[in-house]
């Protein structure tokens, strides 16, 4: 298996990556979109596909560097959670508890990826899926990185593949 399954303690990646969003830029964002959970229901639950996903990127030298260690977030993909992830990105400071929510129902899950980046979410419903992941590497203080996301379909009895890179 090329990732690192985990269970639900890695939630409180959700924070590292909210404060990650401070520390890279330092601005505070308002969600526009409304937080559903009639849309979150259909993802509820244990299904049978899964994602095998890496993720990398460029330093200024050009050099690759993986996703090691970093924790990588799966939500079903609705208005709300494109625009958390997009948020991230931006590095903008959002509001998470809503999606942090989202563990206690079964429906997000995370996972770390491996020291070549790779990653792997089993036990998943069908349906589209966003994968947020923030990259960050040393190279001084602050410590460098962004966060990255992209969104995958998920079929039923099959394992889809995602890289996420800028």
């Amino acid at each position: 298996m090329g990732g690192i399954l985990l269970t639900r303690l890695n939630f409180a990646g959700f924070a590292i990556l909210s404060l990650l969003a401070v520390v890279l830029v330092g601005c505070n964002h308002k969600m526009t979109q409304r937080f559903d959970p009639a849309e979150y229901s259909a993802y509820a639950g244990p299904g049978d596909g899964a994602i095998l996903g890496q993720g990398f990127l460029r330093d200024r030298g050009r050099r690759i560097v993986p996703c090691a260690r970093q924790l990588v977030i799966i939500t079903p993909a609705t208005a709300y959670t494109r625009e958390w992830a997009m948020s991230l990105r931006r590095g903008w400071d959002t509001d998470s508890s809503e999606i942090t929510r989202l563990r206690d129902h079964g429906i997000g899950r995370s996972a770390v990826c491996d020291l070549d980046g790779r990653f792997t979410i089993e036990n998943l419903k069908p349906g589209r899926w966003i994968a947020v992941i923030a990259v960050i590497f040393p190279v001084g203080y602050p410590a460098v990185g962004d966060a990255i996301w992209g969104e995958v379909d998920v079929r039923p009895g099959q394992a889809a593949e995602l890289t996420l890179t800028q």
